[in-house]
């Protein structure tokens, strides 16, 4: 009976992507304890979690406030000074991620001979640059990374499994009601955004997607995202589209996993957005720019079909996206008819 610490918060979608990993763990070591620190958000799908997972929130930054950022700084630090004390109540600890105060809790470890089993995720395989230019074509994706790292620790043959029935079933109608949202109509999510701007879709081909979607009386668009600059961009579609619904600062994590849960599909970049659909068994259509499905972070229970990419020769440029593109052709990756992105949806809606 192990006491086990696995440690993944950084970036939403790469957390999202361990839960399923998680649940195949809990549910195979029935006899040990699994903590995971994760993001705070998450609270909300520790229900579908099996009884011997707990959840511990890690710190987060405000997103208002003049000293937020050294407000988070100071809370960093006494947070790990507080996890150096809680690590040593731990069999075992598996470092999904290997930053800052993951760095120093390891350190502290050694430093103190404490008899903890230790795992990391050899995240530089994944992210070496030696990948691209087989265009990533080499089958290794962050979940099996991850794999590696717990069989360190003596978890073997792990699945990754994820059931979000209990998700999927919530009432809603308070919540359709409060954000005016007809549930009576195909609800289709729409994440436009993503961190780096080489894996957006250009925002006036969206909006002919948009525009298109929203003249149909059977649809009700959602658009998410987060943040002043997206919520800027969104509110000018909505003066143009009254009958689109922007979920972007008005709900909670908790609320928008709800939301997502009871849409149709999703359209979405490289980005949390795919993950959280994906985990909600929503059918997903997501547009590719200067990354790739096969960088290895796909959802695996998503089908590659619909994955909309151009397949450039200079496709992906990186694993992240976060190089500047040299094609002459700026962003060709991301030049795609709109009318394609309409027919896949609605093709798929249809099915």
């Amino acid at each position: 009976m192990a006491n086990t610490l696995i440690i993944r918060y950084h970036r939403i979608g790469d957390a999202l992507i361990v839960l399923p990993l998680i649940v195949s763990l809990a549910t195979k070591y029935k006899e040990d304890t699994f903590t995971i620190l994760t993001n705070e958000r998450f609270n909300t799908f520790l229900e579908v979690m099996p009884p011997n997972v707990v959840f511990k929130p890690m710190i987060s930054k405000k997103s208002k406030g003049v000293f937020r950022g050294l407000i988070f700084s100071m809370k960093k630090r006494l947070f790990s000074a507080k996890m150096r004390s809680f690590a040593s109540s731990f069999d075992k600890i598996a470092f999904l991620q290997y930053d800052i105060i993951e760095q120093k809790l390891h350190k502290n470890i050694i430093q103190n001979n404490l008899n903890i089993q230790i795992a990391l995720t050899d995240e530089n395989r994944f992210f070496s640059e030696e990948r691209i230019p087989n265009k990533c074509n080499d089958g290794l994706t962050m979940i099996d990374l991850h794999k590696e790292a717990l069989a360190c620790l003596g978890y073997n043959g792990l699945q990754p499994a994820f059931n979000p029935g209990i998700i999927k079933n919530r009432n809603s109608d308070k919540l359709f009601n409060k954000l005016n949202i007809n549930s009576k109509k195909k609800l289709i999510a729409i994440s436009p955004f993503s961190k780096e701007n080489t894996k957006i879709y250009p925002l006036n081909k969206m909006e002919s997607i948009i525009s298109h979607l929203s003249k149909k009386n059977k649809y009700q668009v959602l658009i998410f995202g987060g943040g002043t600059r997206e919520k800027r961009q969104v509110d000018t579609w909505i003066e143009k589209y009254p009958s689109v619904i922007s979920l972007i600062d008005r709900i909670s994590f908790d609320e928008e996993t709800t939301v997502m849960s009871k849409c149709d599909i999703a359209l979405t970049m490289d980005s949390a957005n795919l993950h959280l659909a994906a985990l909600l068994d929503v059918p997903v259509i997501s547009i590719w720019g200067a990354t790739a499905p096969q960088n290895g972070y796909y959802p695996a229970n998503l089908g590659r079909k619909d994955a909309l990419i151009k397949d450039l020769s200079c496709q992906p440029c990186s694993i992240f996206g976060n190089k500047p593109c040299t094609n002459p052709k700026v962003y060709d990756c991301l030049d795609i008819d709109p009318k394609i992105v309409i027919q896949r949806i609605e093709d798929t809606l249809s099915n």
